[in-house]
């Protein structure tokens, strides 16, 4: 059975230490496994964007901001239509020729592979507008993005 543990910021609880953040410090964190993940949120109000923006350092904020905008450009497979679909799969036929034709890889049997030298990744697609190209004319994007 899943089991979540929700902290709220500011919530009185005898039990837990809070840093001056008002976030709970955890004396033995929790660990990951495999089947498991995280997730952190982190509510984010239009008063803190201002603040960030008058701050002394506010390229330490943009981390946030970059993720928020990746997020939304992001294109998923599931949402395209067929023409759009084609489209991508043709952007990433040009790419992984792009990638031979420079050797930048090569071809190899999976099976002359320890396995531990196999790399997870996943392809991150997305519309990209042209200057010079007709208004409303994206063009499919994407990249090959290394998973950990």
């Amino acid at each position: 059975m899943l089991q979540i543990e929700t902290f709220q910021s500011g919530a009185p609880d005898s039990t837990m230490i809070l840093a001056s953040d008002q976030l709970p410090i955890l004396d033995n964190p929790l660990q990951c496994t495999e089947e498991q993940c995280f997730v952190l949120e982190i509510p984010v109000t239009e008063n803190d964007i201002h603040k960030w923006a008058q701050a002394e350092r506010p390229e330490e904020c943009v981390h946030v901001a970059a993720a928020g905008r990746r997020a939304r450009s992001e294109v998923h497979v599931k949402n395209l239509n067929l023409d759009d679909r084609i489209l991508f799969e043709k952007a990433k036929d040009a790419e992984l020729e792009c990638w031979l034709q420079t050797n930048a890889l090569r071809p190899i049997l999976r099976k002359s592979l320890n396995p531990e030298q196999i790399l997870k990744s996943r392809w991150v697609l997305t519309w990209k507008n042209i200057e010079d190209a007709p208004p409303g004319t994206p063009i499919a994007k994407l990249k090959l993005d290394w998973l950990s």
